[in-house]
């Protein structure tokens, strides 16, 4: 029996020998006013720090398990006097609130805003269910990637791009999960919409530093989102627009099963023709047809009131095709995940449980395009299988984790068929990449010290680059040590300090003319050992009256950082694409300012981000610092949202950033049949920086107790901003047998007004 097999089967044994003393107690009751015995929607739950742990939902309902018998939850809705609920109330159809004519001194503070206040991570944002719903329609929908990445330190992707930059590293940097499952790839085409439904997710816990223990294999972010929970009654969302349309439904099969469906599909291919485009570099050229479509699947079984069952499927495929592409052009792509989960959960008391878990993730990207004569076919995909068990323990002063992790990852880096003059070519491909990674974690962190509270954490991960586990050959043991310090200058003000040195085991290569999800993904071996970084951060937090203030500095050093020699299509025809990489370091540092204020019907956001990185190759531009693909010096989005009354909701969106480098070509051969770009030097471009406006128009539609519907209307880009996604080549013969190169710049998004209706019901 290996290794990793013996740690499982034995945690799995102590899961089935710990003897259970604790009696549960399920609290099943509905929020009520006192006065007019009305229900009481969106109101907060809070835990005995004072912290939100969930929300009534529409028809005020909610439930809670107690299993300690001193335990204290707090009910909390504005306008409304503080209700302390304990096991007492167990048994209360109808819990009620009392009505007071003044807010309460802060508690709507300390309730939402206090988590960045008072929680110990840095650099970290928390949505619940309530917030997400108030997020800000972009294009009618309430977009939580595209949310999360108008906060400072954030550099969005160009149009056309998957995910984003965080504080100096590339997108494979960025780790992103759905209730546990790894997702590989999380946007559409564009970004104009990523993978996720909104509708169908409860929380959202995003990190720029200050990672939890249980995360590994990426330096950058962390990203958890978790799916909605087991409802008491039917409900759902459905949503029809002009670009796409979505639906969620959540369902109580019985008293202990329940199924989440979730879906949506875009049909710009089948209305494109009503905008009239005829530029045919824009997607909305009536030659170019794109279309996507994602769904998500989890079965819930609870096995009594300790033990829980999940099944979960998710899917996304996108496919761009350009009918007549022109001689030399990008002709079509595709790309789709497929994940697959099931995860078991025990609770041995109200303070601790554990968690088991087996997902799949599986990546595939298709490419095709017309260079000169020459046409190819570039195929790849990223396959991860993964084994977790988590144990998890909290008290009044420290919570405390440990756990093991497996995974399996099979790559194929690329996978190339090449043609000239509709002749095959002999193309020599990649062999495929197998390799395996076992990690032991463990974290302790304090709940209230007073004013001071840390969180110490520690990963040990043993990498072996091959099909078969092997502790001798080809392999890698890292330590991964994290820190976070937090001190309370008063109730209105904190500042925060974090370390962590973190490695990862995957090295990500990008063809820099693109701005299409052209990522390939490399795993580390002999000759590329694992990156590792050593970020530092310090964060100050204060809040005034109607106004909050956050503000921090970065330090971000990454070691044994890998590019390719220039990032271009050259690279597509090397059978060993090891040999092209360089290795060096990174060095990003960064200044982020974070503004929020509500005033009366006004809330408003001012983020900005000034950056700083560079890279250092000894075998690339003489060993001197040159500014990375990924470097945006400057990054600033300014939101706004006006209440008019309580069914009319305007809002506006601004976004600024500097574009992305690439290396342009200034020449180009032909050598043994293969068309071969010249460079002068690396990335010694730039492209344009990027802007755009965006209006909101929300309309709220009459409501009942179980229906609510409303109208968006949304201006994409208002004036018209030719933001470039993809930078083409031409190249024209010359009598004298020279060839010259024409650059063309093509876009995705003009100006595009579109209306949606929401119909919420419960």
């Amino acid at each position: 029996m290996t290794k990793p097999v013996f740690f499982i089967c034995v945690s799995i044994l102590h899961i089935f020998c710990t003897k259970v003393f604790a009696q549960s107690v399920h609290l099943k009751s509905v929020l009520a006013n006192s006065n007019t015995k009305k229900i009481i929607k969106n109101a907060y739950i809070l835990n005995a720090n004072n912290i939100i742990i969930d929300s009534t939902s529409g028809n005020g309902k909610f439930e809670l398990i107690f299993t300690n018998p001193k335990g204290i939850y707090s009910l909390y809705k504005s306008n409304y006097f503080v209700k302390k609920i304990t096991i007492k109330d167990a048994y209360k159809d109808t819990i009620y609130l009392n009505p007071i004519q003044e807010k309460l001194s802060e508690i709507l503070i300390q309730s939402k805003r206090q988590k960045q206040l008072l929680n110990i991570e840095t650099g970290t944002n928390y949505l619940n269910r309530l917030e997400i719903t108030n997020i800000p329609s972009i294009l009618g929908d309430q977009d939580i990637l595209k949310y999360l990445a108008l906060s400072p330190g954030i550099q969005p992707s160009m149009e056309g791009q998957s995910g984003f930059f965080v504080r100096g590293g590339n997108s494979s940097m960025n780790y992103f999960e759905l209730d546990n499952m790894y997702l590989h790839q999380i946007n559409h085409l564009g970004g104009l919409y990523n993978a996720i439904n909104s509708d169908m997710i409860q929380s959202v816990r995003f990190s720029k530093s200050s990672f939890d223990a249980n995360f590994g294999n990426r330096m950058s972010s962390v990203t958890e989102m978790k799916s909605l929970k087991k409802p008491k009654h039917l409900n759902g969302k459905i949503s029809l627009g002009v670009l796409a349309s979505r639906g969620t439904i959540n369902i109580p099969i019985n008293e202990t099963t329940s199924l989440l469906l979730s879906g949506r599909r875009t049909y710009l291919d089948l209305i494109k023709n009503l905008f009239s485009n005829d530029n045919e570099n824009s997607l909305l050229y009536k030659n170019t047809n794109y279309s996507f479509y994602d769904y998500y699947l989890k079965l819930k079984k609870s096995m009594g009131q300790k033990s829980s069952l999940n099944f979960k499927i998710f899917k996304t495929k996108d496919n761009y095709l350009r009918d007549k592409p022109s001689a030399e052009s990008f002709k079509k792509g595709s790309w789709s995940n497929i994940v697959l989960g099931t995860d078991w959960s025990y609770l041995f008391s109200e303070n601790s449980k554990n968690t088991f878990q087996i997902n799949y993730s599986g990546y595939s990207f298709n490419f095709s395009e017309k260079l000169l004569s020459y046409d190819y076919d570039l195929n790849n995909y990223y396959r991860r299988f993964s084994i977790e068990n988590t144990y998890y323990k909290t008290s009044t002063l420290f919570n405390f984790s440990a756990g093991i992790n497996y995974n399996f990852i099979k790559n194929n880096t690329k996978n190339i068929e090449a043609y000239y003059n509709d002749s095959l070519l002999n193309v020599e491909n990649s062999p495929v990449q197998n390799s395996n990674i076992i990690s032991i974690y463990a974290q302790i962190k304090s709940v209230s010290f007073n004013d001071f509270d840390f969180k110490l954490g520690g990963r040990l991960t043993h990498y072996n680059y091959g099909s078969k586990i092997d502790f001798t050959t080809n392999n890698y043991l890292r330590f991964d040590p994290r820190l976070t310090l937090s001190y309370n200058i008063n109730n209105k003000q904190s500042i925060k300090f974090s370390y962590q040195n973190i490695h990862q085991f995957l090295h990500q290569t990008t063809i820099t003319s693109f701005s299409l999800p052209s990522d390939f993904y490399l795993l580390s071996n002999a000759t590329a050992k694992p990156q590792f970084n050593h970020m530092f951060n310090l964060e100050h937090v204060v809040f005034l009256k109607n106004l909050s203030l956050t503000s921090g500095f970065y330090y971000n050093k990454v070691l044994n950082f890998s590019e390719l020699k220039n990032g271009t299509l050259n690279n597509l025809f090397n059978s060993n694409v090891y040999s092209e990489l360089v290795f060096g370091k990174l060095t990003s540092y960064g200044l982020e300012l974070s503004l929020n204020t509500k005033i009366k019907n006004v809330e408003g956001n001012i983020n900005y981000t000034f950056s700083d990185s560079e890279v250092q190759f000894a075998d690339l531009n003489d060993n001197l610092p040159f500014k990375p693909v990924f470097d945006r010096p400057h990054n600033l989005n300014i939101s706004l949202s006006y209440n008019i009354n309580k069914r009319i909701k305007l809002g506006g969106l601004f976004m600024f950033f500097s574009g992305q480098n690439y290396s342009e070509p200034t020449a180009i051969r032909i050598i043994e049949e293969l068309p071969v770009l010249e460079y002068s030097s690396t990335n010694n471009n730039r492209f344009p920086s990027y802007h755009r406006l965006d209006l909101s128009i929300n309309y709220k539609l009459k409501e009942t107790k179980k229906l609510e519907s409303n109208l968006n209307l949304t201006i994409y880009n208002c004036y018209n901003r030719k933001n470039p996604f993809y930078i083409n080549y031409e190249s024209t013969r010359n009598t004298n047998s020279s060839i010259t190169l024409t650059k063309e710049n093509l876009y995705l998004f003009p100006i595009i007004p579109t209306i949606n209706w929401n119909l919420t019901f419960f």
